[in-house]
C-alpha cells in the first residue's frame, strides 16, 4: 500500500490543524482514516474521505481545507517541507510560533496562487481592489504579510512550480512516520495565523467536498470516491 508522500502528509496535517481551530474534532477524523485504511484504502484516499466525511456540513471549513491542500500541490519541494516542520511542531506542541514562521510564506504565495487561478487579478490586488473574503484571506492578514514589500509585487516571486502540477515526493514515507502525531489530548484551542473565511461570500466551489474543490482549482476531474 502506498504510503502518503510528504506534500499528503502537510496537506492531511494542515486540514486536522484546521478542524481543531475550528472546534471540531481532528481526533475522529484520525480514527476513522485508521479504520479505513486496516480495511484496505489507501492513506489518501482514507483521509480525503474522512475530513470530507467531517467537514460535510462545514463549507465554510471545507473550503479552507481545499485551499490549503491546493496551495501545498503547487508549492515547491523546500516550501513543501517548511510546512511540514512547522505542522508537526504545531501539532505536537500546540505552540501557535511554529505556524508563524511560514505564515508570511503561506499567505504571500495564497495570493499568488488566487492570481494565477484568475480569482483576483494583480492589479486589482496592488490596488487594494481585491476582495480577499472571497478567496479566504483577510485584508489585515494579506497586509502583515506585505509588510515589507507592494502588494503584491508586480513580478511574481513566489515558491510555487505551478507548471509542473503536483509533485510526489520521491521518498514516499520510507519511514513510516504517522501522519499527524496525533491529536488524542485536550489543548487549549491555538490561534490560527492567516485571515479567516467569510463565510457569507458566495463561493464558485459551493456544494462540492473539500477534494472536489481541490481537483477544481487544479482543473482536474475530481476522486470518484465511490472507488
Amino acid at each position: 500500500m502506498a504510503a502518503l508522500t510528504t506534500k499528503q502528509r502537510v496537506e492531511v496535517n494542515a486540514a486536522l490543524a484546521c478542524l481543531h481551530h475550528h472546534n471540531m474534532n481532528p481526533g475522529a477524523v484520525e480514527v476513522a482514516a485508521k479504520a479505513a485504511i486496516r480495511s484496505g484504502a489507501s492513506p489518501a484516499q482514507a483521509y480525503q474521505r474522512a475530513v470530507n466525511a467531517a467537514t460535510a456540513s462545514r463549507p465554510d471549513v471545507a473550503q479552507r481545507i481545499a485551499r490549503m491542500g491546493a496551495l501545498v500541490d503547487a508549492s515547491d519541494d523546500a516550501t513543501v517541507a517548511s510546512y511540514d516542520v512547522a505542522l508537526r511542531g504545531y501539532i505536537t506542541t500546540g505552540n501557535p510560533a511554529h505556524l508563524a514562521r511560514v505564515e508570511k510564506t503561506a499567505m504571500r504565495d495564497a495570493v499568488e496562487l488566487a492570481i494565477q487561478n484568475g480569482e483576483i487579478t494583480r492589479e486589482d490586488a496592488s490596488a487594494g481592489r481585491a476582495n480577499w473574503g472571497s478567496i479566504g484571506l483577510s485584508a489585515e492578514g494579506v497586509a502583515a504579510a506585505y509588510s515589507d514589500a507592494p502588494t503584491p509585487p508586480p513580478v511574481v516571486s513566489s515558491s510555487f512550480s505551478f507548471q509542473q502540477g503536483p509533485a510526489a515526493d520521491p521518498h514516499g514515507d520510507a519511514a513510516g512516520w504517522s501522519p499527524t502525531g496525533g491529536y488524542s489530548s485536550a489543548r487549549a484551542k491555538p490561534e490560527w495565523q492567516n485571515g479567516t473565511v467569510v463565510t457569507g461570500t458566495p463561493s464558485p466551489y459551493a456544494g462540492m467536498n473539500a477534494g472536489q474543490m481541490r481537483a477544481a482549482m487544479r482543473g482536474e476531474t475530481p476522486i470518484n470516491e465511490s472507488n
